[in-house]
């Protein structure tokens, strides 16, 4: 145990599997008033969960609300509306050979389940994966970004009040940590992050036969060519640079456009950055700032190529460095070798 009465990682883990052994929870009764247990936490703690979000990366408060809120709830309400019918044994045909046999899927809880959270939607990116995995009736340890601290000391602080501790424990911490968790034996892992830490949890996974769900970055077009509705197309392209300052795996990193949609679809993008920040630019305070000075950084580089590589800038550029803010940022006739194309984005730069 270590110090001040605190289990270790290894203590934790084992203490989970003792729990899940016991078959505590594997009733629907227990998984249903887990889930119950979350919708009052979301209910009871609305505004400190939603100001420990706004705050970290001075997110939009209705931001936070349709990304973060929104998400989690439709996530429990689903589980419990459907919880009874997933656990219902489902009758499969069998072969004529095994006459007069019956057959029947039962789906059974895997054990224990960890989820790795993600600081660019710190509350999301954590209660929904732990939501499939209790409605499932696992043990869940969380282990929330080390990049959104305040987030993260948040869903500490409510999760470990309102779930069962004998079957749940949220353990902080930065790479040293989750590399300690990688090397105990779990029976699911959740990531969500970037490719290249996803291969480590991969690796790690394999060495212990555990399957995973990885959710990671890339390099995501659009196509646009003379068919398109362009005043739409240019809408849904620059939302995704727009919602959560384009730091969100669903936001186009950049677009493939045929000769002939190119200057309809430039003109609509200029009408869509008009609509979207009618001052003519986008603010300060309308926009997500990044999370660190670090990706700060690197996307300024990106944005102060020279522009016969980066491209023509159509419209923002704007930026606060100090404050880690980019405004929405769209380039024209951007080179394959610029920066923007090599790696991913994850940013407001289009």
């Amino acid at each position: 145990m270590a110090d001040g009465g605190i289990l270790s990682i290894d203590e934790t883990v084992k203490k989970l599997r003792g729990t899940f052994k016991s078959q505590k929870t594997k009733p629907y009764e227990w998984r249903k008033a887990q889930l119950q247990a979350m919708l009052q936490m979301m209910q009871d703690n609305e505004e400190e969960l939603r100001e420990s979000v706004a705050t970290e990366m001075r997110k939009p408060k209705l931001e936070v609300k349709m990304t973060e809120f929104s998400t989690i709830r439709n996530a429990i309400k689903h589980a419990l509306k459907n919880l009874k019918s997933w656990m219902k044994p489902v009758p499969v045909s069998t072969d004529i050979v095994q006459f007069p046999s019956t057959a029947k899927i039962i789906n059974e809880p895997l054990g224990v389940v960890l989820v790795f959270g993600a600081w660019n939607f710190p509350l999301n990116l954590c209660f929904v994966p732990l939501v499939d995995a209790l409605a499932a009736g696992n043990c869940v340890v969380v282990k929330p970004s080390e990049l959104a601290p305040k987030a993260s000391a948040t869903v500490k602080k409510f999760l470990e009040k309102y779930l069962d501790p004998e079957a749940f424990a949220v353990i902080e911490g930065g790479a040293d940590v989750a590399e300690e968790l990688l090397k105990q034996k779990f029976d699911h892992i959740f990531y969500t992050g970037s490719e290249r830490v996803g291969r480590i949890v991969y690796e790690a996974a394999a060495k212990q036969l555990t399957s995973v769900t990885l959710e990671l970055g890339g390099k995501s077009p659009a196509f646009v060519d003379e068919s398109a509705n362009f005043e739409t197309t240019a809408r849904r392209l620059l939302f995704g640079k727009h919602i959560n300052s384009g730091q969100i795996c669903i936001a186009a990193d950049y677009a493939l456009v045929t000769k002939g949609a190119m200057e309809p679809l430039r003109a609509a993008l200029l009408d869509a950055y008009h609509h979207f920040y009618p001052k003519g630019e986008a603010a300060k305070d309308e926009t997500t700032h990044l999370v660190h000075q670090r990706h700060t950084d690197r996307l300024l580089a990106m944005l102060n190529e020279d522009e016969k590589v980066r491209g023509e800038i159509v419209v923002g550029g704007q930026y606060d460095r100090d404050s880690n803010w980019i405004a929405p940022t769209v380039f024209y006739n951007t080179k394959p070798e610029a920066r923007m194309m090599q790696d991913e984005i994850f940013g407001p730069l289009l």
